[in-house]
């Protein structure tokens, strides 16, 4: 789960910015959505952001998505929603699989997820067909590529439930905690259907159906995590793997590694600025803003009605903007003008961002809109909220969703992105305690960080930012559900791994750690890129060729069009 458009998911951005830690937020919108929707913000900066209006949602049972020059094969199987209990019912898997380009026989399938967790990539793929071609047509050329659609979405047994939609997501953090705690209470121990182990096994039952015998493995975002577990679990079917933008699976759910990518990307973007922008001034300059806005949080108002910009908001809106090409070289001179009092470009920034970025202020609730225009923040500050300590608010009745925002909420798979945040990721508290003791352990462990490591922001103010990190799972009601084994062994195949030096989402230190799960692998990192570095139109064509050539002879060859790659602009 994943711009102004990043996801998010991933889920997927962003639905992520895939999302990886956000509803894939993709590029400020999925990831990277949801990528919302992460993962751990879930959300990836890719096609997902153009599948934010509801609007333009597809069935996701239609017909194989047509793509000019290429031809395919799509289905469904059907599948045990739980393999130790078959008396838990059956699911469908969704499946598409893309015939080479080439002359004569195809090197290989590459099996494909674009980030998440919960996005359905096939119906993605349906409405930008062109998009898709331009960024995986040199995979293509030589390889078959097969898509699975996550069960849970799309095609694969959509799943909703009433507390939390991709229409509503809520703006405020506490809030959200509740949404997801409701949703995990209206659907019981049916979310343990959906997790990554699942949905990895799912794959390869597609696999076995279509009679392949190994796979190589493309991951982006949160992919990389469920190609990771899908090789810890069927390592006999794996012939090479490629995880661009790596998410380990022994996830820092504080987010400690992404907050020093943050303030590493700042400082290279100006450093390739030709003078342009100080890198210590503006992270100090974001610091400023930050306690400025903690004390004096500022109203504003974006598309899905009134908003507030405090610190927490401007960690999420600097996650969202770092490593996206047309956005992060805006950056500097937001926040020069905010320092002078002028907040608009900043909140019109945010106003763009979709999901939006959390607030720990819930927004004014009377009285006229407040224009993003305002020279200077409000004297009064915004009652902070608080986190309930009784059961999660009762949810929307399920005939007030339009079916425009069913179509959405099928493509985007919130049920999908809560269930493997708060089943597979790591807690930082005990699962089977209480909520009350969960809160008090949480808080405990929040008050021993060091805040040095998350400046120029708070720990509160980071951790609240990236959608499912930080306290995302806490009021989950499930305190048996499965957790992700983190220890297994994995297949000693060719293994690469991609991170961009400007991706704070997945930054290059989880790149290393992913890396080192795997007996040999190789981790490159890509200049002047963020999040996925091959959705970078400026670095697509080079580093889908590395792909390629690794798929084919499972070594990296000729690296130098890395240094072709150009810096982000500073106006």
């Amino acid at each position: 789960m994943s711009s102004p458009a990043n996801h998010p998911g991933e889920p997927p951005s962003p639905l992520g910015r895939s999302s990886r830690r956000r509803p894939p937020r993709v590029a400020i919108v999925f990831a990277a959505a949801l990528a919302v929707v992460a993962a751990v913000g879930v959300a990836t900066q890719t096609r997902a952001q153009a599948l934010v209006d509801p609007g333009q949602a597809v069935d996701p049972g239609t017909s194989c998505p047509q793509m000019s020059g290429v031809s395919s094969d799509c289905g469904t199987i059907t599948v045990p929603l739980d393999r130790a209990d078959p008396a838990a019912g059956q699911t469908a898997v969704r499946y598409l699989l893309l015939r080479h380009r080439g002359t004569g026989r195809s090197t290989g399938t590459v099996a494909l997820n674009e980030g998440g967790p919960g996005i359905a990539w096939i119906s993605a793929l349906a409405q930008q067909p062109q998009a898709f071609l331009a960024q995986f047509g040199a995979l293509l050329d030589t390889h078959d590529l097969l898509l699975v659609e996550p069960r849970g979405t799309g095609g694969s047994g959509p799943q909703r439930c009433r507390a939390l939609s991709i229409t509503n997501i809520p703006s405020v953090r506490s809030q959200l905690v509740d949404a997801v705690a409701a949703c995990g209470q209206e659907l019981g121990t049916d979310t343990r259907f959906y997790t990554t182990a699942a949905t990895a096994d799912d794959l390869d039952a597609v696999r076995a159906h279509l009679g392949i015998d190994r796979l190589d493995l493309l991951g982006e975002s949160y992919g990389t995590y469920l190609m990771t577990v899908y090789a810890q679990r069927h390592p006999q079917r794996v012939r090479s793997v490629i995880l661009s933008s790596a998410m380990p699976l022994d996830l820092d759910m504080w987010q400690r590694p992404n907050a020093q990518a943050m303030r590493r990307a700042i400082d290279l973007m100006c450093q390739r600025s030709g003078g342009k922008c100080d890198g210590n001034r503006v992270l100090a300059g974001l610091g400023t803003l930050a306690d400025r806005l903690h004390t004096r949080p500022v109203p504003y108002d974006a598309p899905d009605g009134p908003r507030t910009m405090d610190d927490t908001t401007l960690a999420a809106l600097t996650y969202d903007l770092v490593g996206v090409r047309d956005q992060m070289g805006q950056l500097p001179g937001m926040v020069t003008a905010a320092l002078h009092g002028d907040y608009e470009p900043l909140t019109t920034a945010a106003a763009a961002v979709f999901p939006p970025p959390p607030s720990d202020h819930a927004p004014r609730q009377a009285g006229p809109s407040t224009s993003p225009t305002g020279p200077t923040p409000p004297e009064s500050t915004p009652p902070e909220s608080t986190p309930a300590e009784s059961t999660p608010p009762e949810s929307t009745p399920a005939d007030s969703t339009p079916p425009d925002s069913q179509a959405a909420d099928d493509i985007y798979g919130l049920v999908t992105w809560a269930s493997v945040s708060c089943n597979d990721y790591p807690t930082l508290w005990n699962r089977r305690a209480p909520v009350t003791a969960r809160t008090r352990q949480y808080e405990k462990a929040r008050d021993r960080l060091d805040p040095a490591t998350f400046a120029p922001f708070t720990p509160r103010a980071w951790t609240d930012g990236i959608y499912n990190a930080g306290d995302f799972c806490l009021r989950w009601p499930d305190r048996d559900g499965p957790t992700q084994a983190t220890d297994l062994p994995l297949p000693d195949v060719p293994v690469l791994v991609l991170s961009g030096d400007l991706d704070a989402n997945t930054p290059t230190a989880d790149g290393r750690t992913a890396a080192r799960q795997f007996p040999h692998a190789q981790l490159i990192e890509v200049p002047n890129t963020g999040h996925v570095p091959e959705a970078d139109p400026q670095a697509n064509f080079c580093v889908t060729g590395l792909q390629s050539r690794f798929f084919a002879s499972g070594k990296v060859t000729d690296t130098g069009c890395l240094a072709t790659i150009p810096p982000i602009a500073v106006p």
